[in-house]
């Protein structure tokens, strides 16, 4: 095929990826239920015209219907279907190793009695399908045009052979040909990349590496890791080049199977799969609908707590893909752990969860019925999959650093380089974090998602930044968010070296004042020093806008000034490790711009900072509780031992591995109530704060579900403790507990005790529970078995079309249903 088909183009700028749905922030809470209702109604038809399953966001839909797709990887023969069908797999994953015409006829023949049982199939192509002429396997190439034939012509094959006449339920196709741990790299790739990089031009990679290059044929892979293993931090254009080819070679590679196979069968999903490590998911080119996540902790990081739950945030890629992880199961396996790590990816927004032996799960009987309750859990909550809603992204680029596994780098295409970041930063955010979880952005991302719903984006060894890139991170700050940066930001667009930084950074990191951070440490500091302390000097922090007409909010100018002071701390200082700018350079900078602020450390800042030292918490809980919407109160701390997510209806949901209770804060709540199971709620006055405190009890997996009943504290400064037991059609019950009562919130439940007269308005508004204009309700308060309950009908108001009850409770059980009249 010649040069890349697909490159990053001359000047620096990365190739578009094809559009992708792009998911908003929603406007108010009080829009959930017309927000579904439209989702619902407005997809029926584009679903019926595309086939049986469409992806929609990170979702899969089939038949119209959120799904999470089920299965366990090497199904024999259709002598198992019965017992994997009652296991709980809705989904058979068949293998294409054969291309035959009696290879294909198996396959064919179980796909068909997976379905008539009523499975849903992925049919999955190896690497061992891919042959030449001679029959022999064809490794990965993009640049071949033999290897592309045999790709087009498999697939031509493979469409014919299962058209959706003949597997209506065949969902889509699943891409293992192009194996990560075996891609063939070469020298000879490599300047072929290098040549179309660089315009053929040998005098320009000369000048862009520092090198003195005669002829092409002198350039190797080693010979670039030697160029920069001298330059500041082991890190020059050379080593960012040969990432770069590593990681376009082997996205090209999906993409020609990606393009062959929708050129083949349109209308089916396609996704790219057994990826064992994290370079290899950020790197799936926007032609996917979806991730295969083999990261099992045996083959990643050795994560046996959630199973590297993490893979399932980079593969979503801020929902932009459907992601589907494997998890490692032998007929020993820990049922009861297995339970977690399902529980860990569904909260991570997987719409899929695949076991990688089904031998192993038919030979336990409680691996068995663990599925067989998870996917019974699935089908009646209708909870799950669904769109999480992060609030602080991480940048994430397959350059360098990051841990290994047998030599081979697991985040960057450079192998060995910084083997603590951006490992760091990805473990201790993989639970999640007090103020909720994390989405992961490549750098195709920041076009095209809306990066305004974010109140923080870390961005650790950022080296490749197209100026669109750079813009927009721009434009984030300035529009209010917090950006986090280290060493080597944007170097290959500045000079080259890992202490340069091209123009539009330069400004937005105020590179060019000189203000040194010499004043008492305010006491907002707390334990963390004594007032009076200076800051350390030489140590540049601006906090001034960076040009005429851009007005600095004076509140962004205060917390800038205090972050700023706290990281230029000699006692900070010393965790971080050394400048790379020397003792007179610029050093930590904080800089307030617009309604936000950036802050650059310059330094690789995760290569020696973990959660073990006090100050990397303090400096991560102010970072993160910006622009936050949940905010975790107990169990404590930056990183809790739960994890809490915040999905797309504004649902909130808790997974608690160890049987801990836990207390989420929701802000921007308006005094909506949640149904929250086992648990409770509480809401204070309107006047004093908008924000609603959820009661989990210790669940492995919990849900706290918005419903369009609004409860309104009247007592100034009262505390009011509810509960939502029952909403649906038929009625609605709520217990209403006044300022004063206790609450236990324990593994079993929450338990709430006493409670004063407090005066309540409580508002229900039409959703699941109809209320029609004009209709009529009956209200029941009972405040205890020997006093008599207050009784009335009461019908909405004719102008706001809600339901209002106005009354003093102490402990009262509310119970809403239709009356007779009404005719509900």
């Amino acid at each position: 095929m010649g040069p890349l088909a697909c490159h990053r183009g001359k000047g620096g700028q990365a190739r578009p990826e094809p559009g992708p749905v792009r998911w908003l922030r929603p406007a108010l809470w009080l829009s959930l239920l017309a927000a579904l209702l439209l989702s619902a109604a407005g997809s029926a038809q584009e679903t019926a015209a595309r086939g049986a399953a469409r992806r929609e966001a990170n979702l899969l839909r089939v038949n119209n219907r959120p799904t999470v797709l089920m299965w366990a990887r090497g199904l024999p023969d259709a002598a198992d279907l019965d017992t994997y069908l009652a296991a709980g797999f809705n989904t058979a994953y068949l293998l294409v190793a054969d291309p035959s015409d009696d290879g294909l006829a198996a396959a064919g023949a179980l796909a068909s009695a997976a379905e008539a049982k009523g499975l849903f199939v992925v049919m999955a192509v190896t690497p061992a399908a891919v042959q030449d002429s001679t029959g022999a396997q064809m490794s990965p190439d993009p640049r071949s045009d033999d290897y592309a034939a045999a790709v087009n012509t498999l697939t031509g094959k493979l469409a014919k052979r299962f058209g959706p006449s003949d597997h209506p339920k065949l969902l889509g196709w699943s891409v293992e040909g192009v194996p990560p741990n075996g891609f063939p790299w070469s020298d000879t790739g490599f300047r072929t990349y290098l040549r179309d990089w660089y315009g053929g031009s040998i005098a320009d990679l000369n000048r862009s590496w520092g090198s003195d290059y005669a002829a092409w044929t002198d350039i190797t892979a080693g010979g670039a890791n030697d160029l920069d293993s001298t330059r500041p931090a082991g890190v020059g254009r050379a080593r960012v080049d040969l990432a770069y080819y590593r990681q376009q070679s082997y996205a090209d590679a999906l993409d020609l199977w990606a393009k062959s196979l929708r050129a083949a069968d349109p209308g089916r999903l396609v996704f790219a799969s057994a990826l064992p490590d994290y370079r290899s998911i950020i790197s799936v080119p926007g032609s996917y609908d979806g991730m295969i996540l083999n990261t099992y902790p045996a083959v990643a990081e050795q994560d046996w707590l959630t199973h590297n739950v993490h893979a399932v945030d980079i593969a979503r890629r801020a929902n932009q893909f459907a992601a589907v992880p494997t998890f490692l199961v032998n007929s020993s396996s820990d049922a009861n752990q297995l339970a977690n790590w399902m529980n860990e990816a569904l909260l991570h927004g997987a719409t899929g969860l695949a076991l990688s032996d089904w031998s192993a799960v038919k030979q336990s009987d409680a691996l068995q019925a663990m599925v067989k309750q998870t996917a019974d859990a699935i089908a009646t909550t209708h909870l799950f999959p669904v769109r999480p809603f992060a609030r602080f992204a991480i940048f994430y680029e397959p350059i360098a650093g990051g841990a290994t596994r047998n030599g081979r780098g697991l985040y960057g295409y450079l192998d060995g380089l910084t083997p603590t970041e951006p490992t760091t930063l990805f473990a201790v955010t993989r639970l999640g974090t007090k103020y909720g979880q994390m989405d992961v952005l490549a750098e195709s991302s920041l076009g095209q998602v809306d990066l305004q719903q974010y109140g923080a984006i870390f961005a650790p060894m950022a080296f490749y930044l197209t100026d669109d890139a750079q813009v927009a991170l721009h434009d984030f700050v300035l529009r209010g968010g917090a950006l986090v940066v280290d060493a080597g930001v944007g170097m290959y667009q500045g000079d080259g070296t890992i202490n340069s930084t091209p123009p539009v950074l330069t400004e937005l990191l105020g590179m060019r004042y000189s203000e040194l951070a010499e004043s008492d440490q305010p006491s907002e500091y707390g334990s963390l020093g004594e007032k009076g302390q200076a800051a350390e000097p030489g140590i540049a922090v601006p906090v001034g806008p960076g040009e005429a007409g851009l007005t600095l909010d004076p509140d962004v100018a205060k917390f800038a000034d205090i972050l700023g002071q706290f990281l230029s701390r000699p006692d900070v200082r010393k965790y971080l490790g050394a400048d790379f700018v020397g003792e007179n350079g610029p050093g930590f900078r904080v800089r307030g711009l617009g309604t936000g602020f950036a802050v650059y450390a310059p330094t690789f800042l995760y290569t020696n900072w973990n959660s073990g030292d006090p100050y990397f918490d303090e400096f991560h809980q102010r970072i993160l509780s910006w622009r936050r919407d949940v905010e975790v109160i107990e169990p404590e701390g930056v990183w809790p031992a739960v994890g809490v997510a915040v999905f797309s209806d504004w649902s909130i949901a808790v997974v608690s591995p160890n049987g801990n209770s836990a207390i989420v804060d929701a802000y921007g709540a308006k005094n909506q109530m949640y149904q929250v199971p086992l648990g409770a709620m509480r809401l204070g006055n309107p006047q004093e704060e908008q924000r609603v405190e959820l009661l989990f009890p210790g669940e492995p997996l919990a849900v706290a579900v918005p419903v369009p009943i609004y409860l309104r504290v009247q007592d100034a400064g009262a505390l009011v403790t509810a509960s939502v037991s029952r909403y649906e059609a038929k009625g609605i019950e709520l217990m209403v507990h006044g300022n004063g009562a206790e609450a236990n919130v324990s593994a079993s439940g929450v338990q709430v005790n006493g409670g004063d007269a407090t005066s309540v308005e409580i508002e229900i508004r039409t959703g699941a529970y109809p209320i029609a204009r004009g209709s009529l309700h009956h209200v029941t308060i009972q405040e205890g078995p020997r006093l008599r309950p207050r009784e009335m009908d009461a019908m909405p108001n004719p102008d706001t079309g809600a339901l209002v009850i106005q009354a003093a409770m102490r402990a009262a059980r509310v119970t809403i249903v239709p009356a007779p009249e009404s005719g509900q």
